[in-house]
């Protein structure tokens, strides 16, 4: 009777062992998710500021320069605040990370005293 208690306990670490396993890989892949938006932001915001460089270095129009440094400093506050949010985003994608990661650990540790 013992050693089937002893079976069960195994067989339930291993199972819940799993599920940390398949979490750690989805976050892992939100987390490369959350990366990839990050690089391609940068990207997009450095382009844009360069059409915006552009665009004033060749009209020299007040008007038209106040407008662009308007947008300019539009895209500059957007791009803060995503990027805040991506970081944001990032800090707890990482902590859940490391969270199922002792998770796992402590699971094993387990498996190992049994």
């Amino acid at each position: 009777m013992e050693d089937k208690k002893i079976d069960n306990r195994i067989i339930q670490t291993k199972k819940e062992i799993k599920i940390i396993e398949d979490d750690l890989t989805r976050t892992k892949k939100a987390l490369k998710e959350i990366e990839y938006l990050e690089d391609n932001l940068t990207h997009l915001n450095r382009n844009l500021n360069q059409c915006v460089e552009l665009i004033n270095l060749s009209i020299k129009n007040k008007n038209v320069s106040q407008k662009i440094d308007t947008i300019s400093n539009d895209t500059i506050v957007n791009y803060k605040k995503t990027s805040l949010s991506i970081n944001e985003e990032k800090e707890v994608t990482t902590k859940k990370i490391n969270e199922l990661n002792e998770k796992k650990e402590l699971l094993n540790d387990e498996l190992k005293k049994i």
